[in-house]
């Protein structure tokens, strides 16, 4: 009889234990659906973005959550263009980088011309000795052997829509390079 008590009284022990640690759980996950819905969702997203948890704590959740998606968003825009470092700015819609063999690369900016000298120190600022995006069209390379691109800068915004609102560049559609012309005459509509 006292070996039964025993194992009863172990038996009790173990789910009381159960019970305590249960609640716990319990209020640990009705603590966590308490939070707020930004928060639940941003978990969410966190979780199927990286496979991880990930602790954010009060004002920081917002910030957090606004460069999560603006890093998304940028990375939707550049996507898999090729980055490349701009080493000299030519003149306003001509740059040029160094490839894998240190030979030197001219990119022509597609869809804008301009003899605007502010255009290029415009541009330096912008892109000299940093990291931009290229995206190609139909035609590669113009008649002087410049690459032709649509250039990123790496917060995503495209430098030929900077240079068309800051007024220093003209559009110049050239076929069959069109990809982005309609976007390009919507930025001047709203420019000018």
């Amino acid at each position: 009889m006292r070996k039964i008590l025993s194992y009863l009284f172990i038996v009790y022990i173990v789910i009381y234990s159960l019970s305590v640690s249960g609640s716990l759980f319990l209020g640990a996950v009705l603590t966590y659906g308490n939070r707020s819905d930004e928060y639940g969702q941003f978990m969410d997203y966190y979780y199927k973005k990286t496979g991880r948890w990930k602790e954010i704590s009060g004002n920081n959740l917002k910030d957090t959550l606004e460069g999560e998606r603006e890093n998304d968003r940028i990375q939707g825009i550049i996507g898999d263009f090729p980055q490349v470092r701009v080493n000299s700015v030519i003149d306003g819609v001509t740059f040029s980088y160094l490839d894998d063999e240190e030979n030197e690369i001219r990119v022509r900016l597609i869809g804008v011309e301009t003899d605007k000298s502010e255009a290029t120190e415009f541009i330096s600022k912008l892109i000299l000795n940093k990291r931009v995006a290229l995206e190609f069209d139909e035609d590669l390379e113009d008649d002087d052997g410049n690459k032709l691109a649509y250039v990123y800068l790496l917060n995503g915004k495209m430098l030929q829509n900077e240079l068309i609102e800051n007024k220093l560049v003209k559009l110049k559609t050239v076929q069959p390079n069109t990809k982005h012309t309609s976007e390009f005459i919507m930025t001047e509509n709203c420019t000018w």
